[in-house]
């Protein structure tokens, strides 16, 4: 996992279409493949990224 600050790194905000915060991108060879935005629980997390692990 990487923290972006989105006010110091635009330029990759705006490649990812970041329009709110928190988000988290699931990157497969460089390219977004799924995201989730807002806050979420631990546990919601862990359930999206093993779900994703899987296809």
């Amino acid at each position: 996992m990487v923290q972006v600050n989105t006010e110091e790194n635009p330029r990759l905000a705006l490649r990812f279409a970041v329009t709110g915060i928190p988000v988290v991108h699931l990157l497969h060879k460089g390219k977004s493949v799924d995201q989730l935005s807002g806050a979420q629980p631990t546990e919601s997390m862990v359930t999206w990224f093993r779900l994703k692990e899987r296809d």
